[in-house]
C-alpha cells in the first residue's frame, strides 16, 4: 500500500513571489512610460516643406501632418513634438489690401518728389519775377511731400504690424490642445513645430485638456484624430487636415498608450490582486482570527478593496498622463479613513480573536454566523460595490479619482457606522 501524501503547495510563498512580480512589472510599466515621455525626437521639423507651390487663398489651409523624424508617421502623443504644414496664414485678401495702401502712398510721394525736383530745376534758370510764384510752388510742394512721406511710413508700419507672425493654436478634433506656434504672415507653405508639452500637475489649465483627449477606452492604444490649426483663444480650429485629405496623407493618431506598457501594468495588478486573494485565503490578512480557518472580516476586505481601488486609480491615471500631483481626490481620503476605520472599530469591538470557523467568503462577509444574513452587513456591501464601480470607471473613462460629494460620503458613513454599532451585538 502506497502511503506516500503529495506536499501541498505553499500558498505563502507563491502570494510572496506573485506580489513581487506584479510590483516589478508596474515599476518597469512605470520607467518605460516616464522614459517614453520624456524622450524627445532628435529631429525637429523640416525647415522648409517638400510640397510644390501652393495658389494663394482667402482661407488658411493644413497641407500634411507629420511627427518629427518620421515622415510617414503622423502621431500626436504626449511629451511629443508635432508638424503641421500650413499654407495662407494671410488671406490673399488681407495681403493685396494691406500692400495697396502701401503702393498708393508711395506712388504718391514719388510723384510729388518728381514734381518737386522740377520746380526746383526751373528755379535755377527763372528771372526774377517768375521765381517768386515757383518759390511759393516749392514751399507747397515741400509741405506736401512731408505729409505724403509721413503717409506712407504709417503705410508700411500698419503693413508690417499686419503681416508680423501670427500666434497659432492647435486644434485636436475641434478642441484647443495646449499647444501654440509662432506662423510666418505669408501665403506660402511653411512648417511648424507644436511642442505637446505635459503637466505633471492635475489641476493645471493644459491638465484638464490632456485628460479629455486620452479618456475613454482606445483600440490598441491610439485612436484617430483631426489635427487642426486656429489663431491662439479661437474657439474653433480655422482649418483641419482629414485623413486621406492630401497626395499620399496618413491617418493621424492620437496614442492614449502603449499596448506592451499597458500589459505590463495590467499584468503586474492582476498579479498584485491575485496575490491579495491567495493571501486573504491561505492567512489571516483579511480575517477575524489569527488562522486561515477564522471567519473572513467584512471591514478587513472593505479597507482592502479601497487600498486597491484608489492605487491602481492613482498609478493608472500617472502612467497614461504622467500627472500625480493633485491627483488623490478628497473623496479617496475620505475613503481609505472611513474603510479603515470601520475595520479597527470591528476589531476593537471583537475583542480576543474570533474562535468562528469560517463558512465561505461571501457567507462571512454578509452574516453574523449562527443569525445568518444580516441587513446592515448587506447594506455596507451594497453600496461599497456601487462606489467602487463608480470610482474605477471614472478611472478609467475620465481618467479622474472620483471625488464624491459629502452626502455621498456621508451615505457611507453612516452605512459603515450602524455596522459596527450592530456588532457590539453580534459580539453579545
Amino acid at each position: 500500500m502506497d502511503t506516500t501524501t503529495t506536499a501541498k503547495p505553499d500558498y505563502k510563498k507563491v502570494a510572496t513571489i506573485a506580489a513581487v512580480i506584479g510590483m516589478l512589472l508596474i515599476a518597469a510599466a512605470g520607467w518605460l512610460t516616464a522614459r517614453d515621455h520624456f524622450a524627445r525626437a532628435d529631429t525637429a521639423c523640416a525647415l522648409a516643406p517638400k510640397l510644390g507651390p501652393v495658389a494663394p487663398g482667402d482661407e488658411l489651409q493644413v497641407l500634411d501632418v507629420a511627427s518629427p523624424g518620421a515622415p510617414n508617421e503622423a502621431v500626436v502623443a504626449l511629451g511629443k513634438p508635432l508638424c503641421v504644414t500650413i499654407a495662407n496664414v494671410r488671406t490673399a485678401s488681407d495681403v493685396q489690401a494691406v500692400n495697396a495702401d502701401v503702393v498708393t502712398a508711395k506712388a504718391d510721394h514719388d510723384a510729388t518728389l518728381a514734381e518737386l525736383r522740377k520746380a526746383r530745376t526751373e528755379r535755377r534758370t527763372a528771372t526774377a519775377e517768375a521765381g517768386k510764384a515757383i518759390d511759393i510752388r516749392i514751399k507747397d510742394l515741400e509741405s506736401l511731400e512731408a505729409r505724403e512721406a509721413t503717409t506712407l511710413t504709417k503705410a508700411v508700419q500698419s503693413r508690417d504690424t499686419a503681416l508680423q507672425d501670427v500666434d497659432l493654436a492647435l486644434f485636436l478634433n475641434d478642441k484647443p490642445a495646449p499647444a501654440r506656434a509662432g506662423a510666418r504672415a505669408k501665403p506660402e507653405p511653411q512648417v511648424l513645430q507644436f511642442e505637446l508639452d505635459q503637466s505633471d500637475d492635475a489641476n493645471a489649465e493644459d491638465a484638464a485638456v490632456w485628460r479629455q483627449l486620452l479618456s475613454g477606452v482606445p483600440q490598441g492604444g491610439k485612436r484617430a484624430v483631426i489635427v487642426g490649426v486656429g489663431p491662439s483663444g479661437a474657439g474653433r480650429a480655422a482649418a483641419s487636415w482629414q485623413p486621406g485629405s492630401g497626395k499620399g496623407a496618413r491617418s493621424a493618431v492620437l496614442r492614449v498608450f502603449q499596448p506592451t506598457i499597458a500589459w505590463l501594468a495590467g499584468l503586474g495588478f492582476l498579479l498584485l490582486l491575485g496575490a491579495v486573494m491567495v493571501a486573504g485565503r491561505e492567512t489571516a490578512l483579511l480575517r477575524d482570527g489569527p488562522t486561515k480557518e477564522s471567519r473572513y472580516s467584512l471591514g478587513r476586505v472593505q479597507m482592502a478593496f479601497w487600498t486597491i481601488a484608489t492605487v491602481f486609480g492613482f498609478v493608472f491615471i500617472w502612467v497614461l498622463t504622467g500627472q500625480y500631483i493633485h491627483v488623490i481626490s478628497t473623496a479617496s481620503f475620505t475613503l481609505l479613513g472611513i474603510s479603515g476605520a470601520t475595520a479597527l472599530a470591528a476589531t476593537a469591538i471583537e475583542g480576543e480573536p474570533a474562535t468562528a470557523k469560517s463558512k465561505s467568503f461571501f457567507a462571512d462577509i454578509l452574516s453574523d454566523g449562527p443569525g445568518g444574513l444580516q441587513l446592515h452587513r448587506i447594506q455596507v456591501a451594497m453600496w461599497t460595490l456601487v462606489f467602487g464601480g463608480i470610482y474605477v470607471w471614472n478611472v478609467l473613462d475620465q481618467l479622474v479619482l472620483t471625488d464624491f460629494d459629502s452626502n455621498m460620503l456621508v451615505l457611507l458613513g453612516i452605512a459603515n457606522g450602524v455596522y459596527a454599532g450592530f456588532k457590539t451585538q453580534e459580539k453579545q
